[in-house]
């Protein structure tokens, strides 16, 4: 209970009921097809690392995979310019983008989200 100073009286916390809820996450099982689209995630090379991208990633969605480079590749994981058996959130790429023939991310942007979140961070 709060104390309201103009009533003086009680007031109920509208949000007590929550202090011994438990917040579980269940990711969602491997597919060989998502229905979401991830964002892409470019940034100046070196700018952010990539395990930094990684946990920043997964801490935000809750998915322990959620953040891929683009430029990794696992045939365990199936996994190819960020598409995998694991949902991915972002694809990280570098910016400004390299030529790099039929492996250029433009040639995938049909796969992700108009969308993107620019990598940037303070040097100091």
């Amino acid at each position: 209970f709060a104390v309201d100073s103009a009533m003086a009286a009680p007031v109920p916390d509208p949000l007590s009921h929550l202090e011994n809820c438990t917040i579980s996450f269940q990711p969602l099982p491997g597919s060989d097809k998502w229905t979401t689209k991830p964002l892409w995630f470019p940034s100046h090379p070196n700018t952010i690392e990539d395990s930094l991208h990684r946990k920043l990633i997964s801490g935000i969605t809750g998915l322990s995979a959620g953040g891929k480079s683009f430029y990794a590749s696992s045939k365990a994981m199936k996994l190819k310019q960020c598409a995998g058996q694991t949902e991915t959130a972002t694809c990280s790429n570098v910016h400004p983008i390299v030529d790099m023939g039929n492996k250029h991310p433009d040639t995938r942007a049909d796969m992700f989200f108009t969308k993107y979140i620019l990598g940037l961070r303070n040097p100091a």
